[in-house]
């Protein structure tokens, strides 16, 4: 009878181990449609096999309720598009994150729910426009990161170039910018960020901008910076995702519509969007030429002038550990 009992031990499979996470992959559109989406679930569904996590797919919003959501440490909007929740919805989803739950976004999660504030935050931005597909030049920023350790410094594909309503530097830390001297059409300026992540109310928030043609979801390098983003999303990798504390940057563009500047030289009137107090201002012309230099007053507001730039554009850092947020310009006629 041992021996039978022995036996028997001996052909009982191992009990499968506990997935080290779960993800709901959310995939309603509003909007556009695109036709990656199924090739982006399948990924996921590939890479939750191969990493032991557990992955539910589902375009139904229902599911997103304070009781649907207890299940899941992560939420993934894969290339959702429009108005997708309602307000009961939002607000489930807003006390998910609140608990501490992860968020990762896809290239169009950033063009979801565009009436949402406070979904834009958790984003880092909402997409404004984009030029067409072509093959362009992301420049890794962050070397440390496990969503972006692996790859390559400049990292060159084909994708859709994504540009914002701000740029998310500053309330999240970015992983990796696109050099817009690499393709046609880009207009936010030298500091381009196309990935991000950060802390945000309790939870944490990752996002790439990345994922436009269906062939992304079959590239290696895609789809470990997605796995990677997920797995820090999902609070089982490490890595600092804290908001970057070098220096507000924006550029500063010409513009011929806001008045005619001779020779290329002109004035711009910047304020600090928070209004706190920013010590130094320097002001570039590219990457190592420093045209000029202001210390604000106490309501960080600053104004430059006559300075010549051959491009019509200017890099701006204020310096002083997090100071301030979003810069704006707005450009005056020259006295």
């Amino acid at each position: 009878m041992l021996a039978v009992l022995l036996g028997l031990a001996l052909l009982t499979p191992p009990a499968a181990a506990a997935p080290r996470f779960r993800a709901l992959v959310f995939t309603k559109t509003a909007g556009f449609r695109h036709t990656g989406i199924d090739d982006g679930v399948a990924a996921l569904q590939a890479l939750a096999s191969e990493h032991r996590f557990d992955v539910v797919h589902t375009e139904d919003a229902a599911t997103l309720t304070e009781d649907g959501l207890k299940p899941f440490d992560v939420v993934v909007f894969l290339l959702t598009t429009g108005d997708v929740l309602t307000a009961e919805q939002e607000a489930a989803f807003q006390g998910f994150v609140g608990d501490g739950g992860g968020f990762v976004g896809v290239h169009s999660a950033a063009d979801t729910e565009h009436g949402w504030a406070w979904y834009g935050d958790l984003v880092g931005g909402f997409f404004v426009f984009h030029p067409p597909t072509q093959p362009g030049a992301v420049r890794v920023t962050d070397r440390r990161h496990p969503s972006t350790r692996f790859l390559p410094r400049t990292w060159r594909r084909t994708d859709e170039w994504y540009e914002f309503d701000r740029n998310p530097r500053r309330q999240t830390h970015v992983l990796a910018t696109v050099d817009e001297r690499s393709y046609d059409g880009g207009s936010m300026g030298s500091d381009h960020p196309i990935a991000w992540c950060h802390p945000f109310q309790g939870g944490r928030s990752w996002y790439t901008a990345q994922g436009h043609p269906d062939e992304s979801y079959a590239e290696p390098l895609f789809r470990r910076h997605l796995l990677k983003g997920l797995e820090w999303a999902a609070g089982v990798a490490g890595g600092s995702c804290d908001p970057d504390t070098d220096g507000d940057v924006v550029s500063i563009r010409h513009d011929p519509a806001a008045g005619r500047f001779e020779g290329g030289v002109f004035a711009a009137r910047l304020r600090c969007e928070t209004g706190r107090r920013v010590e130094v201002l320097k002001v570039r012309e590219g990457p190592d030429r420093v045209v000029g230099r202001r210390r604000t007053d106490a309501a960080g507001a600053w104004s430059l002038g006559g300075f010549e730039s051959p491009s019509g554009r200017f890099r701006a850092v204020a310096s002083r550990d997090g100071a301030c947020g979003v810069l704006r310009s707005t450009p005056i006629r020259p006295d």
